[in-house]
């Protein structure tokens, strides 16, 4: 695990130095023009990422890339920050490859495919959240605000 987030964190130095996320910013910023749009191909980018890669490595990895360009649509960090845990988490057991289907399997002594039937209802609820939350702002950042 520690090798993992030090390769992401490596992986994310070599980007800042190469600056491979300003120029990322500056295309998506010009090929994207709304932050609707944007905040939707972020949670999919996000989601996806968060199926295959552990958590802590995916934030270091497209935290540089991705934060910008929602700054520059008007997200407050915050409200970005809680959108990607929320993303990663999820994909976290979202099948097909969700980490955490493989201890919940190894733990209840079921297989995958029956764990992965148990679990699409929480998928769609926590689905239905991520949508809230990216949607509705002022409910994730008005704690915070305080």
């Amino acid at each position: 695990m520690l090798s993992i987030i030090g390769a992401a964190g490596l992986y994310g130095r070599i980007l800042q130095r190469l600056r491979v996320p300003d120029i990322v910013s500056q295309f998506a910023i010009s090929a994207i023009d709304s932050p609707l749009l944007f905040i939707i191909l972020a949670n999919l980018l996000l989601l996806f990422a968060g199926m295959f890669i552990e958590a802590a490595a995916a934030i270091l990895i497209f935290v540089p890339i991705l934060l910008p360009i929602a700054i520059s649509f008007g997200f407050d960090p915050v409200h970005f920050g809680i959108i990607m845990v929320v993303n990663l988490a999820m994909g976290m057991f979202t099948p097909p490859v969700g980490l955490n289907l493989f201890v919940a399997s190894q733990i209840a002594n079921i297989s995958i495919a029956r764990l992965t039937w148990a679990v699409l209802p929480f998928v769609g609820i926590v689905l239905i959240n991520l949508l809230i939350i990216s949607l509705l702002p002022f409910l994730s950042t008005w704690l915070p605000s305080l």
